[in-house]
């Protein structure tokens, strides 16, 4: 008779987890003597949103230098999540008249189906900087790396509601125009697709003002978001200041004015940086953007990172708030890495 407390399809779940995991460890590590490893980081996520909380492990390992191509691989898994891989290239390489192009390419999928890849480049032309980037997907590329959809620049299409059910594609053509020795135009159009037919578009734009007073750094900022069903586009604009004083932590701070189906909304934006001791350095970064559906409107992240031992610890804690779906997130990140 068949034990009813032992459930065995989640025993031969977990075991294949375990065995893949201790393959690709198997994998990794042999590879050491072919190739050079400049970092390995593990890792433990914790999240807590509405729905539930999840824990999942994550090996990284960073810039393996493979002649010209350097790489990037990823594995993660949890007890109640998919399992989820990850590969990501960087080469220089010779173009025309762009002279040096870096290429970029990255995927990620797990095993319920989600995925993430893009395609980049950039390169110079004359006085321009110009770059693009295509993206194909069916989830919000911070899906897999959640500290991204924290960040306080223009963050992953957040439309979460439509994705899984659709693919979508997106394309950024950007540019960086040095209109003189202090000035600096940037802008980054974004344009989108879904599978079922609807398009929709982003753009980023900022006017840097380098040296504006002394040492520091101010910018004009602009936002933009054009949803398929307009119903959460949006328009922002904002300006920014750096201070970049010797013996003190690097802040950097905005104010902003957004128009939304919602009205007029003010925003800001504060960052923090700096170091505690030689060994330790800490990030903090604020934002309060209530008229953005881009990203998380809502959003906070901490960080701390210390040189211990033959590594060095990295701890990081994160929380957002959407008011728009009545949705909230909660994370921790604790990870150690090693250079080779």
């Amino acid at each position: 008779m068949k034990n009813p407390a032992f459930d065995f399809s989640r025993a031969t779940w977990l075991f294949n987890i375990g065995a893949r995991f201790v393959f690709f460890c198997i994998l990794l590590f042999s590879s050491l003597s072919y190739v050079q490893a400049q970092s390995l980081l593990f890792a433990v996520n914790l999240e807590r949103n509405s729905e539930a909380i999840t824990t999942k492990a994550e090996l990284v390992l960073s810039d393996l230098e493979l002649e010209e191509v350097k790489l990037d691989a990823r594995i993660a898994a949890g007890i109640s999540t998919p399992l989820e891989l990850g590969l990501g290239l960087r080469s220089n390489t010779f173009f025309g008249p762009l002279g040096n192009v870096l290429i970029g390419g990255r995927a990620d999928l797990d095993t319920s189906g989600r995925f993430a890849a893009a395609l980049s480049a950039s390169g110079i032309i004359a006085t321009v900087a110009a770059r693009a980037e295509l993206l194909v997907f069916n989830v919000n590329s911070s899906y897999f790396r959640p500290q991204e959809a924290f960040d306080s620049g223009l963050g992953r299409n957040y439309l979460k509601a439509r994705l899984l059910s659709e693919i979508a594609y997106s394309l950024t053509l950007g540019a960086s125009f040095r209109l003189d020795r202090t000035t600096v135009l940037e802008l980054d159009p974004r344009l989108l697709y879904f599978s079922g037919g609807d398009f929709g578009a982003q753009l980023s734009g900022a006017l840097q003002l380098r040296r504006l007073v002394e040492r520091d750094d101010g910018a004009v900022l602009l936002l933009a978001e054009l949803q398929p069903d307009n119903e959460r586009s949006y328009l922002a604009s904002g300006f920014e200041y750096k201070l970049n004083r010797r013996n003190l932590s690097f802040i950097k701070g905005s104010l902003w004015l957004g128009l939304s189906e919602q009205g007029l909304q003010p925003g800001a934006r504060l960052s923090i940086s700096g170091s505690i001791s030689t060994a330790t350095t800490y990030e903090f970064k604020l934002s309060a953007e209530p008229y953005r559906s881009d990203t998380l409107p809502y959003r906070a992240i901490a960080g701390l990172q210390s040189n211990t031992g033959p590594g060095e610890l990295e701890i990081s804690v994160f929380a957002s708030y959407d008011d728009n779906i009545n949705d909230g997130q909660l994370g921790l990140s604790l990870g150690y890495s090693w250079s080779f």
